[in-house]
């Protein structure tokens, strides 16, 4: 899960984002979780122990012998089917498509900017910094406003303006950033007094900033982010939007302020509702924002395409969700739908090439629309729809990759995990799958793995009238996650790790590692054959958080091999992922005088972690 404000990766244990302090709507204490309830056969596979033998890593092994017992000739059709659809390696069609990456800046002021097979670092006074997303420039703010571009590794920086609050947004051509009225040393110590992870008065603060600081801006942005842990920023409703053009060094004044923008994917265009229930847009590349319509209710943007042509927004009414499209730039009502007053008005957006879905929580209705036909749908034995994949199971995004038709993963009840789960096809029709989950599952070319009611690991194979009959790999599963491809599940059971090659039809697996206890986790990486995992989990005093030792284990090693202890997390990279070769190891270091926990950030180098920042709040 995400920061709704600021991005950051979050546990469901964080209460707080690490980055900006925000509150994380998912949290949640250490539950146990219900059970799986399925609502289709499962096939319990035959095990002799007289046959065939599966050789374990470790000081234990055994000899465990799995032969199928065909009984009738309904049984071998199902094996053939089952093993064709086995061979089928070709699971993923996910386009991953780089990002701008963010900087993590030492408490000197070193901007690194963390990259798939890299780690670009840059000498300065750096408060914050941005890499386009083909990361063919970077970014850089400064405490004393100053924001910089630099064209490549080795250039001389550009100055792009003196009176910066923060970088807003970064395309290949163009940055969006933000200018704010001055600031006072007293606005910021004040601000910072304010801050949940600050436990002083702003008269110690005072104190302690004379103490070890020059009465400065940059010197009060520098001590505000030390402490606090993120770049300072003034109130968002005191900034004007400029742009800047990396090309031609143009420079425009939108003249509105930063709050509320809602942007397309990859992309510097907007929709906005001000104050005054104005809905503006700008797109990427003109030197205005444009006024569209007024809007009556309390108004909500769900999202804009990347062309700036489509813009779907929400009006919340008393009893009523209204929803609205800009169609030939006129505004359209497009759906009626009652609500309690209690209830949620945050409508959400996927835009695909034709066309675009529209889903609310706590509503079991969504808008499907396709060359500009809009048809609304429900799903019956549901609250609403969590999440929409794509037809391989990966979590669809805007304008990224095709699909031939939608799974909807709807909410059966209150409790997150409790799903159905549908298909959408592109004719807008839509059918339950025939499966019925309350617990962790993936989808994975026209396969689905889960644990079932028993907490056994099952696969069943997508067909044309539904699931087929469920096969049960091994049984009393703690948890499992499988690769991007589909090629390879880690399995979690009787607190030790193991792997299992999906293609393989004996069922054998393959153990990692012992003693994987309670709130051991496991990394995936965009190697199928490679992960990272924590275990030998440890509390850290008064918090929510845990530490432990990290490894690293790719096919093919004896044994695991261990990269560092006292381990916090690894952070995603620009592709959204944990890189295999150059991951993001977040260590926890100490904690303050003031109780903030400090972290080392570093990399893999040797089979070992190189740290390469020191005893920093935030990552």
């Amino acid at each position: 899960m995400y920061c709704m404000k600021c991005g950051t990766e979050l546990r469901s244990s964080d209460l707080h984002c690490p980055e900006c302090g925000a509150v994380n709507g998912n949290y949640s204490s250490q539950k146990e979780k219900a059970k799986l309830s399925v609502v289709f056969r499962k096939k319990q596979r035959t095990v002799d122990l007289s046959k065939e033998t599966v050789k374990m890593e470790g000081k234990k092994k055994g000899k465990i012998i799995v032969a199928v017992m065909i009984v009738v000739l309904t049984v071998c059709i199902a094996a053939g089917i089952f093993w064709a659809f086995l061979q089928n390696k070709n699971y993923s069609n996910t386009k991953h498509q780089s990002r701008s990456v963010s900087a993590i800046t030492s408490n000197d002021g070193t901007a690194y900017f963390f990259m798939d097979e890299q780690i670009i670092s840059f000498d300065g006074n750096y408060s914050s910094g941005k890499s386009t997303p083909d990361h063919s420039k970077f970014v850089l703010l400064s405490f004393d406003g100053s924001l910089q571009y630099v064209a490549s590794v080795d250039s001389e920086p550009i100055l792009i303006s003196s009176e910066v609050d923060r970088i807003i947004n970064i395309t290949d051509d163009w940055c969006m950033y933000s200018v704010a009225d001055k600031v006072s040393t007293e606005n910021i110590l004040k601000d910072m007094s304010e801050s949940y992870r600050i436990k002083r008065s702003l008269s110690e603060l005072k104190k302690e900033f004379s103490s070890s600081y020059n009465d400065t801006i940059a010197d009060a942005k520098k001590f505000y982010k030390e402490q606090v842990g993120y770049a300072y920023s003034s109130d968002k409703g005191m900034d004007k939007v400029h742009v800047y053009n990396f090309k031609t060094g143009a420079r425009v004044e939108l003249g509105i302020s930063s709050d509320g923008i809602k942007f397309a994917d990859n992309s510097l265009t907007f929709a906005r509702i001000d104050d005054e229930k104005k809905l503006s847009v700008y797109i990427e590349g003109e030197d205005t924002v444009k006024e569209l319509c007024s809007i009556r209710g309390n108004g909500h943007i769900s999202g804009i395409s990347a062309d700036g042509k489509t813009i779907i927004w929400s009006e919340e009414r008393e009893y009523e969700l209204l929803i609205y499209m800009m169609k030939d730039n006129v505004p359209e009502r497009i759906a009626r739908w009652k609500r309690k007053p209690e209830s949620s008005s945050n409508t959400q957006v996927v835009f695909f090439d034709k066309g675009f879905i529209v889903t609310c929580r706590g509503f079991n209705k969504l808008l499907f629309s396709k060359d500009n036909e809009v048809k609304e749908l429900s799903l019956s034995g549901s609250m609403d729809v969590n999440d929409i994949l794509d037809d391989n199971g990966n979590r669809m995004q805007n304008n990224l990759g095709s699909t031939d038709f939608f799974y909807l993963e709807a909410r059966r009840i209150k409790d997150y995990f409790a799903s159905k789960l549908y298909k959408l096809d592109m004719n807008g029709d839509v059918e339950w799958t025939g499966f019925d989950t309350q617990s962790r599952y993936f989808i994975k070319g026209n396969r689905i793995f889960y644990k079932d009611e028993d907490n056994d690991f099952c696969v069943s194979d997508f067909e044309q009238d539904g699931i087929s009959d469920s096969i049960c790999i091994t049984t009393e599963i703690d948890y499992f996650m499988v690769s991007e491809d589909g090629s390879t599940a880690y399995i979690v059971k009787a607190e030790g790790l193991y792997y299992w090659d999906t293609n393989d039809d004996t069922y054998r697996l393959h153990k990692i590692y012992n003693d994987f206890g309670g709130h051991s986790r496991i990394y995936m990486t965009e190697d199928a054959d490679t992960i990272f995992y924590l275990t030998d989990m440890q509390d850290i005093t008064d918090r929510y958080s845990m530490i432990g030792t990290l490894y690293y284990y790719k096919k093919g090693l004896e044994e695991p091999q261990k990269i560092a202890a006292n381990v916090y997390t690894l952070k995603q990279n620009d592709y959204g992922m944990c890189s295999s070769t150059n991951p993001i190891i977040v260590q926890y270091s100490k904690e303050n005088d003031y109780g903030n926990i400090l972290y080392n950030i570093g990399s893999m180098k040797n089979n070992q972690m190189e740290v390469m920042i020191q005893d920093t709040i935030s990552y």
